[in-house]
């Protein structure tokens, strides 16, 4: 996994065949960005007004147990969700909804 400026992926030879999620990401530092495994009551921003629990969103996509214990979510400092990599990014990520620093969000996976 990595955050890169737009333009600069550096992806290793050994990953280069796993599969791959790729995303403009905004935030304003990935210094301060963590990543971890789901908890409950781990929520995020569908748009401006709407939140969904993380363990909601898995049952609406119908996505198998061992597939979300596969997940990783990407936080920032003050808790909130902004990815469940490999599936989907908070509002709060959207390029065209904010004015942060833009990156690549790389995530590089075996299935």
């Amino acid at each position: 996994m990595g955050f890169f400026p737009v333009g600069e992926e550096k992806i290793p030879e050994k990953v280069k065949l796993w599969s791959e999620f790729r995303q403009g990401f905004c935030v304003d530092s990935v210094q301060s960005l963590v990543l971890r495994k789901r908890e409950p009551g781990d929520r995020f921003l569908l748009n401006k007004q709407l939140r969904k629990k993380v363990s909601r969103y898995f049952i609406d996509q119908k996505t198998p147990l061992e597939e979300r214990d596969k997940a990783w979510l990407v936080v920032d400092p003050e808790n909130k969700v902004i990815g469940i990599l490999p599936y989907t990014l908070s509002y709060l990520s959207i390029m065209e909804e904010t004015d942060k620093i833009h990156y690549v969000l790389l995530f590089k996976y075996k299935k």
